[in-house]
């Protein structure tokens, strides 16, 4: 018999979720304990987050993915870090980095919640080329980010 510990991390604890405006002012809700990886591959990320997500691709297409503590298979791991830029307390940016572990482009879709509108809003990203980085920023202040539709090109 083997014992070993899992390198799963399913959900994120509950935490208050607090974001600098303008020196003054501040964003803050309550985030519930919660999934990192939504139906349909969807990856949901909070500022502040870094996540390592670990695939299986079956013909260009990512068919699963969990989120897991470490890194142990570096050539099927997806690093996303969702960050919150302020400057002396006074908002900056939120900046997108996706890390791509393929031999191929990293493909896929974002959908913002935007604390200006409180609400869900569409935007457009690009690839992330292969064996690269890509950094997105934006000048809104973003609570969280859902990526979706993820496939390799």
């Amino acid at each position: 018999m083997c014992y070993c510990q899992s390198n799963d991390l399913a959900t994120r604890n509950s935490f208050t979720l607090k974001l600098p405006i303008d020196g003054v002012h501040y964003y803050q809700t309550e985030i519930a304990q919660s999934p990192y990886i939504l139906p349909n591959n969807t990856v949901q990320i909070y500022p502040g987050e870094k996540l390592f997500i670990e695939t299986e691709v079956l013909k260009n297409k990512i068919i699963t993915m969990k989120s897991v503590k470490e890194i142990k298979y570096s050539t099927k791991t997806i690093v996303i870090t969702f960050t919150h830029v302020d400057e002396n307390k006074v908002y900056s940016r939120t900046m997108l980095d996706i890390e791509n572990p393929f031999r191929k482009d990293l493909i896929y879709e974002a959908k913002m919640f935007l604390m200006k509108n409180n609400k869900w809003v569409q935007t457009n990203v690009y690839p992330v080329r292969s064996k690269l980085s890509s950094i997105e920023i934006w000048p809104d202040v973003i609570v969280t980010m859902a990526l979706t539709g993820w496939k390799l090109k």
